[in-house]
């Protein structure tokens, strides 16, 4: 009985660290004596039951793994401003589903993890703003500047909270952990199933914002803001984490002044994606009405500015993409409905 359990679990141990992200494996086993166990039937077989629930816990993570192209520093592997030619092809690329509302499990939980699961709405009342550099001191792609309107809508108070995505997911895929930080290293694909998940336990329609909601909110309503919050370049610093206060890592939600509608975080800490596909030429095609931006593109579109950036990447208007896949330390996601 003893030698076999020794086998089972070598095999179980070796299996573990070849399934689990990161060094999960290594955190549940390094307590264990393999010289001294002695179980009963009814103690195996908890011990298999055990094993086998860590197994699906490690199938959830399987995606997030992080391979040798991924970035793990930001800034400059996002596309954007300066960085694209005119002639850079945008066109193309898979894409995947977006998020849909699914049959809620909402009854099987209970109500303290409800709460726990809760994110704080803010209700922002449609209007129409001129949308992009009103400034004259962006980039080509937030030219030219245009008139836009969108309806009402809600935007979430903070970003995405890593405590919250890990009880959906069942792991916390982010570089810069820490409690009430949000969470990073997700792509746009990985929010995509991450809503499509939440959705589904909460019975709710989670969504990503358009680029327009997003920069009519961060300007506070489409105000003639350049960040969120504040017009003065030196007063950035009470409104959002950027290069020369973070110390190279994002800080919890909520950790600075919100801006004029009582949102946390719209310039700095993390880079936001949006729903849109992002093209740097799209203003100039750009609908008047709720806009959602191009039909097709291999990019994303992400907003807001990082940890990792200089204060003129956190404008209102500062626009950025990367592909579906990409995922880097300084971008998180922030819901919307």
């Amino acid at each position: 009985m003893k030698r076999k359990l020794f086998t089972l679990f070598i095999s179980s141990i070796f299996l573990l660290f070849l399934a689990l992200p990161y060094s999960y494996a290594q955190d549940e086993f390094d307590d264990i004596d393999l010289d001294n166990i002695e179980l009963s039937d009814e103690e195996e077989d908890e011990l298999m039951d055990e094993i086998d629930s860590l197994f699906e816990d490690a199938d959830e993570g399987d995606d997030f793994v992080e391979d040798e192209e991924a970035d793990l520093f930001g800034g400059d592997e996002l596309f954007g401003g300066d960085d694209l030619d005119e002639e850079d092809d945008l066109i193309g690329g898979d894409e995947l589903d977006a998020p849909v509302k699914r049959t809620s499990s909402r009854s099987k939980l209970s109500k303290e993890v409800l709460n726990k699961l809760k994110v704080k709405m803010v209700l922002i009342e449609g209007g129409c703003f001129m949308m992009g550099d009103t400034f004259g001191s962006g980039h080509h792609d937030e030219t030219p500047v245009h008139e836009v309107c969108v309806d009402d809508f809600f935007l979430a108070e903070t970003e995405m909270t890593q405590e919250i995505f890990e009880m959906v997911m069942g792991f916390n895929p982010s570089v810069n952990k820490g409690e009430g930080k949000p969470v990073d290293f997700v792509g746009w694909g990985d929010v995509t199933k991450f809503i499509n998940h939440f959705n589904m336990i909460t019975g709710e329609y989670y969504r990503l914002p358009s680029e327009a909601e997003w920069e009519y909110a961060a300007r506070g309503g489409g105000k003639d803001m350049q960040w969120a919050g504040t017009n003065d370049e030196f007063g950035v610093d009470d409104y959002g984490w950027h290069r020369d206060n973070s110390g190279d890592t994002s800080h919890p939600v909520k950790s600075k002044k919100p801006n004029s509608l009582g949102l946390y975080g719209m310039s700095g800490n993390l880079w936001e994606w949006v729903y849109d596909y992002y093209d740097m030429n799209y203003y100039k095609d750009s609908e008047k009405d709720n806009p959602e931006g191009p039909d097709f593109s291999v990019w994303r579109g992400l907003r807001g500015g990082s940890y990792f950036d200089e204060t003129d990447k956190l404008r209102t208007s500062a626009r950025y993409g990367n592909t579906v896949d990409r995922r880097s330390s300084n971008v998180g996601f922030r819901l919307a409905q």
